[in-house]
């Protein structure tokens, strides 16, 4: 429902950021990698060329999913945030943060959401490479 009220405010620049809240709502963790991705470039499209409203949905894409019922495979979901990465451009690296900071979070920072953190610390970004680095790993 929340991707689909997205999608109808595409038209109305005004309401980004309610459209943008939504459009994070919208985000499946359980979905198939491909549907997480679709979700996520959708994500991406709606806050292109907006820097400062990038770092703030990466944020709400971070809070909105960091709690929740368990996640048995975390397999689509850091596909997704390495599909995001290999981007190399401001926007994705930056929801892949938020997303790989969610998932480690929410699952207690396994080895595979440490490594996603650390490779992210290498992205071309400058500002992706420090929110990898001020990216707390749980005091492992």
């Amino acid at each position: 429902m929340c991707a689909v009220l997205a999608r109808r405010l595409a038209t109305e620049p005004a309401v980004t950021a309610a459209r943008t809240a939504l459009l994070v709502r919208a985000v499946d963790l359980t979905s198939p990698e491909a549907e997480l991705v679709l979700s996520l470039r959708e994500l991406v499209a709606a806050v292109e060329g907006r820097p400062v409203l990038a770092v703030r949905v990466a944020e709400d894409l971070e809070e909105a999913h960091r709690y929740g019922d368990p996640l048995h495979d975390l397999s689509p979901a850091l596909a997704a945030v390495r599909v995001l990465a290999s981007e190399g451009r401001l926007v994705e690296g930056l929801l892949a943060v938020g997303l790989v900071t969610a998932l480690g979070v929410r699952k207690e920072w396994p080895d595979s959401c440490r490594a996603a953190v650390v490779e992210l610390r290498r992205h071309p970004e400058l500002e992706v490479r420090e929110a990898a680095y001020v990216t707390d790993l749980g005091g492992r």
